[in-house]
C-alpha cells in the first residue's frame, strides 16, 4: 500500500511534468506563430509608411513640376491655383540662396550641388514658429537651379504612425540620407525638439547609428552609409537609443534622400506574447492545482482505505482480535517485544462438532463469548490474539502471569457447566497450553511454536492444562525426526507386519490373526506404532503407508494360508484418512484382486472415532465393502463416540473390546459388568465379539463363560513374524492356562 501511495504521487508529478511540458511546447509554438505575426505586422506597417511617404513625395513632385512650368511661363494665376489645391501645404519658399523659412532650414551648398535638377528630396522636420507647428520640408531643384521647398503638415502620417505604435507597438524613424530627422516615434515632441536642429551623426544617437552600421556590416556586408546609398531593405535585431532590443525593418530610398526604419521592441513583443499565453499558463496552473487537490483527496482516501485494510488484515473480523500471523509482524517487526513473557494457548476441543450440530452462527457466538471472557482478564500490557479456528493466545509479561493463569483455570472450570450460547446450552471441553520464556533469547515465532507444543501435549495426554517443558521439546524434535524419515522408510520398505492369533476360548481353535505394523528404522531403530501412525496421519503419508502395509499383509496372508492349509480370517486396521481417500476402494480392489484371496476371509478394522467425521460418506464406503464380501470390525469399542443406534444402522459384523476394559475385569466389578453388557449387546445384535489384551487365565475364563467369540493377547501369543505365526498355527498348540474360581457370578 505504501508503494501504491508512492506511485500515486509519482503519477501526479508525472502528470504535472507532462502538463508543464505541453505548456512549454504550446508556448514555443505560440511564440513562433506570434513572432511570425509580429514580423508580418512590422513589414506591413513599414510598407504602409513607406507607401504613404512615397505617395506624398510623388504627389509633391507633380506639384513642383507644374510650378516649374508655371514659373518659366510667369503664370502667377496658375501658381496661385496650384497652391490652393493642396490643403496640407503650410508654406512655400523659393530662394536662390540657402536660407529658407526665416533661417529654420539651411542648405549646405555642396549638398545642393549634388541634387539633380527636377529632383524632389526631403530635409529635416522643424518647428515652424510662425505657424506654431511641426512641419516637414519637401524640396525641389528647379530647372533653373533654384531650390523651392514646401513646408508640409504630415499630420495624417503622424496620426497613422502614432495609432500604429499605440495598437501594435511599432515605432518608426524617418530620416534623410544625411541623417537629418524627419520623424521619430521613439520620442515625444519635446525630446524631438532638442534633436531636430542637429543631424543624427552629431546628436546623442550617434552611437546607436554606429552600432546599426556595425550590425549591418556583419549581417549583409554593407555599412549603414553603403546601405543607404542604394535601394535596399533589410530586417535585423539591434539595441536602439533607449537601450531596448528592437526588431528593425530598414529601407532606403536614395532617390528622395530618404530612409525609413520601423521597429518593434522585444519588451512589447514579449508583453503581447505573455498576454497570449496568459490563459494557457493560468489553465495549466489551475489544472495542476485542481489535480493536486484531487490527488491529495485520493491519497487521503487511499491512506484511509489502506489503514482500514491493514486493520482488517491484522484483526479477526468476528472478534476484533489481532490474528496470529499479524501478531508475528507486529511483535517481531513493528513493535518488537523482549523480556520474560507467559504465552498461553486456549483451544475449544471438538469445536467442529458444535458447528455441525448447531450451525456456524452458534459457533461464532461461542467464539465471541470466549473472546469477551478473556478480554476481562487480558488488559494492557497483555495481548489477546485469535488463531485460525477455535484457538486463542494470551501474551502476557511475567509480572502479570498471576492474573492470567488463574483466569485460564477458572475458564476451564466454568465451561464444564452448561453455558448459554444464544438459544443453546453447551458443555465445553477446553484445553490449554502454557509456555514461559525470555523473548530476548528466542524469537516470538519460536515462542508460539513452544506454546503450540504445550497445547498439543494437553490434547495428546487428554489433560486440561499443560505447561511446556524441555521434555516436550525433545518429544517434538523426535516427532519431527520421525516425520523426516517416514517417507524414506516407506520407499525403502522398512515396514513389516507381525501377527497375533485370535482364539476361540471354548475350543482353543484359531479363528483368525490380526496384522500389526512394525517399523525398524535404519537410523532411529524400533519406533512404536502409536508414534508413527499418528505422525503418518498428520503428515498425509498414511495413504502411502496404508497401501504399503495392506499389500504386505495380503501377500503374507496368502503365503500363510498356503503353508498352514487352514482357513481363518485376517484382520487389518485402517485409518479414517484412508477411508476418506477417493482411491480407497480402487486400491482395495486392486490389492485383493491380484491376490486371489476371498474377501470373506478379510476383516477390515476401523475405530469408533471414524464415525465422528463424514458419517454419511463413511457409511456409503462400508456398505460397498460389505457388498464385496468383506467383514467390518469396530475396534476399541466403548472408548469412542459410537452409539447403539449406529451399531444397528451400520454394516458392522464384529466389535472388539478394548484392552482398557479387560485389564481389571477380574478385580473391578464395574469393568466386569461393562464387559458382560458389551457381550450381551453383541449377542442381541448378532455381532461377533473379540476381546483383546488377554494376559491372565482368569480373564480368559470370564470371557469364556460369557460366550466371547474370540480372544487375543499375550496369554496365548505375542504378535509374531510371518514365519513364526506359520509355525504357531501348524503346531496347533494353545498355551495351557489354569482355571480358578470366578469371583463374580
Amino acid at each position: 500500500m505504501h508503494r501504491l501511495r508512492k506511485n500515486v504521487w509519482l503519477l501526479f508529478i508525472a502528470t504535472v511534468f507532462v502538463s508543464i511540458l505541453l505548456t512549454f511546447v504550446m508556448s514555443v509554438y505560440t511564440w513562433d506563430k506570434h513572432f511570425s505575426s509580429i514580423k508580418s505586422d512590422l513589414n506591413h506597417a513599414h510598407a504602409l509608411t513607406k507607401s504613404y511617404l512615397l505617395e506624398k513625395i510623388v504627389k509633391m513632385s507633380e506639384i513642383f513640376q507644374l510650378l516649374d512650368k508655371s514659373y518659366n511661363n510667369r503664370n502667377q494665376d496658375q501658381i496661385n491655383l496650384i497652391f490652393s489645391t493642396f490643403i496640407d501645404t503650410i508654406d512655400f519658399d523659393r530662394n536662390a540662396g540657402t536660407n529658407f523659412f526665416q533661417g529654420h532650414l539651411t542648405f549646405d551648398r555642396e549638398f545642393l550641388d549634388k541634387q539633380k535638377p527636377e529632383q524632389v528630396f526631403l530635409k529635416n522636420s522643424f518647428y515652424y514658429t510662425t505657424q506654431k507647428q511641426w512641419v516637414t520640408p519637401i524640396c525641389y531643384r528647379f530647372s533653373e537651379g533654384d531650390v523651392g521647398c514646401f513646408a508640409i503638415d504630415l499630420e495624417d502620417l503622424t496620426t497613422l504612425l502614432t495609432r500604429g505604435a499605440r495598437t501594435t507597438g511599432i515605432n518608426h524613424v524617418i530620416s534623410t540620407s544625411d541623417y537629418w530627422l524627419i520623424h521619430n516615434s521613439f520620442f515625444d515632441k519635446d525630446q524631438f525638439a532638442s534633436l531636430y536642429s542637429a543631424n543624427m551623426m552629431k546628436g546623442p544617437i550617434a552611437k546607436t547609428l554606429a552600432s546599426h552600421s556595425k550590425s549591418l556590416k556583419e549581417e549583409i556586408g554593407l555599412s549603414l552609409d553603403e546601405f543607404l546609398a542604394g535601394e535596399n531593405s533589410h530586417s535585423y535585431q539591434q539595441r536602439v537609443l533607449n537601450g531596448e532590443h528592437t526588431l528593425i525593418m530598414l529601407s532606403s530610398v536614395p532617390t528622395y534622400n530618404l530612409f525609413i526604419a520601423s521597429g518593434y521592441t522585444y519588451s512589447e513583443i514579449w508583453r503581447q506574447f505573455l498576454s497570449y499565453i496568459y490563459g494557457i499558463v493560468l489553465l495549466t496552473i489551475g489544472f495542476n492545482t485542481v489535480l493536486f487537490f484531487l490527488f491529495k483527496r485520493y491519497d487521503k482516501l487511499n491512506e484511509k482505505h489502506r489503514l482500514d485494510l491493514e486493520y482488517k488484515n491484522k484483526h479477526d473480523s468476528l472478534t476484533g482480535l489481532l490474528t496470529r500471523r499479524a501478531s508475528e509482524q507486529v511483535f517481531m517487526e513493528e513493535h518488537p517485544i523482549s523480556g520474560t513473557y507467559v504465552l498461553a494457548e486456549i483451544s475449544i476441543n471438538k469445536f467442529h462438532l458444535i458447528n455441525e450440530r448447531f450451525g456456524h452462527h452458534t459457533g461464532d457466538l461461542l467464539l465471541q463469548y470466549i473472546s469477551n471472557y478473556l478480554k476481562n482478564y487480558c488488559t494492557n500490557p497483555c495481548y489477546l490474539i485469535r488463531d485460525i479456528g477455535p484457538d486463542f493466545f494470551i501474551i502476557s509479561p511475567d509480572s502479570e502471569s498471576d492474573k492470567i493463569e488463574p483466569a485460564i483455570e477458572q475458564l476451564l472450570e466454568e465451561v464444564k457447566k452448561p453455558i448459554a450460547i444464544g438459544d443453546v446450552k453447551l458443555r465445553l471441553n477446553i484445553k490449554a497450553g502454557i509456555f514461559k520464556g525470555n523473548l530476548s533469547s528466542i524469537s516470538y515465532r519460536e515462542a508460539l511454536k513452544c506454546v503450540d507444543l504445550a497445547l498439543w501435549k494437553a490434547k495428546k495426554e487428554q489433560i486440561n492444562l499443560y505447561t511446556y517443558t524441555e521434555e516436550t521439546h525433545e518429544q517434538v524434535i523426535q516427532r519431527s525426526r520421525i516425520r523426516e524419515l517416514l517417507d524414506d522408510g516407506i520407499a525403502k520398505h522398512e515396514f513389516h507386519l507381525v501377527y497375533q492369533p485370535q482364539i476361540e476360548p471354548n475350543t482353543g481353535v484359531l479363528t483368525g490373526i490380526e496384522a500389526l505394523a512394525r517399523w525398524n528404522s535404519t537410523e532411529l531403530g524400533f519406533i512404536p506404532p502409536l508414534q508413527f501412525i499418528d505422525i503418518a496421519e498428520e503428515s498425509g503419508l498414511i495413504l502411502d503407508l496404508g497401501r504399503e502395509l495392506t499389500t504386505i499383509a495380503i501377500n503374507d496372508f496368502k503365503d500363510i494360508l498356503a503353508k498352514t492349509n487352514k482357513e481363518f480370517t485376517l484382520s487389518i486396521n485402517f485409518s479414517i484418512y484412508q477411508f476418506l481417500s477417493d482411491t480407497f476402494l480402487n486400491d482395495i480392489d486392486e490389492i485383493i484382486g491380484n491376490s486371489g484371496i476371498p474377501p470373506k476371509l478379510l476383516t477390515l478394522e476401523i475405530t469408533e472415532s471414524i464415525f465422528v467425521e463424514e458419517l454419511a460418506y463413511i457409511k456409503n464406503i462400508l456398505l460397498q465393502l460389505h457388498e464385496r464380501g468383506f467383514h467390518i470390525s469396530l475396534d476399541d469399542f466403548g472408548t469412542g463416540y459410537s452409539s447403539l443406534s449406529m451399531l444397528s444402522k451400520l454394516p458392522i459384523d464384529e466389535i472388539k473390546i478394548d484392552k482398557s476394559f479387560i485389564d481389571n475385569i477380574q478385580h473391578s466389578r464395574p469393568d466386569y459388568l461393562l464387559v458382560r453388557n458389551i457381550l450381551a449387546i453383541g449377542k442381541t445384535l448378532d455381532l461377533k465379539v473379540v476381546a483383546e489384551g488377554i494376559e491372565h487365565t482368569d480373564q480368559a475364563d470370564i470371557l469364556q463363560r460369557h460366550h466371547c467369540h474370540s480372544i487375543q493377547g499375550y496369554l496365548y501369543s505375542k504378535p509374531l513374524p510371518k514365519e513364526e505365526i506359520i509355525a504357531f498355527i501348524n503346531k496347533n498348540k494353545i498355551q495351557e492356562y489354569k482355571k480358578y474360581k470366578i469371583k463374580y457370578k
